[in-house]
């Protein structure tokens, strides 16, 4: 599952740095990323008509949920916790969007990557998960390729004959 999300995540950078170079002179790129996150999560939203009947009985459920302690009205935990979580993921999606508007698809990938595995790392101190021998594989894949990555050097246009000095 990690190589298919990788290659997913790839070709979607890819697309954006396209978008990017199609759109480049209508607007600056910290406005084009914005216009990209915005369509790309309208048009996400759209297969999701298809589960409206289980979207529907998951929020029945989360407005059924305990209420938050200690506030002086009832608000149901489960909205809280999706409200918090919409936050912190408006957040991190802005802040992704605005690096691919500045980096290449592989290092916003390789970027997006070493992010996930700390997610992970923080997930399994914080909540006592396991550490399994997937993840010390996916731990080699992801600081490997973060690596190898890091070694190569960025490629010079090849001198043509004008620019060679005569001698």
């Amino acid at each position: 599952m990690l190589a298919f999300v990788q290659l997913l995540q790839g070709f979607l950078g890819h697309v954006q740095s396209s978008y990017y170079k199609i759109y480049k002179d209508l607007a600056p790129k910290n406005e084009l990323c914005d216009e990209f996150l915005f369509t790309s999560h309208v048009a996400a939203l759209l297969p999701l008509l298809c589960l409206k009947d289980d979207i529907m009985a998951a929020a029945r459920a989360a407005m059924a949920s305990e209420p938050v302690p200690y506030l002086p009205f009832h608000f149901p935990g489960q909205i809280l916790w999706l409200l918090v979580n919409n936050v912190s993921q408006t957040i991190c999606l802005k802040g992704v969007f605005r690096t691919s508007a500045t980096v290449t698809p592989l290092a916003l990938t390789i970027i997006l990557s070493v992010r996930k595995f700390l997610s992970v790392v923080v997930s399994i101190v914080l909540f006592s998960n396991p550490w399994t021998a997937q993840h010390s594989a996916a731990t080699v894949l992801i600081f490997g390729g973060a690596f190898a990555y890091s070694q190569v050097r960025e490629a010079r246009p090849a001198t043509t004959g004008e620019n060679k000095k005569s001698d």
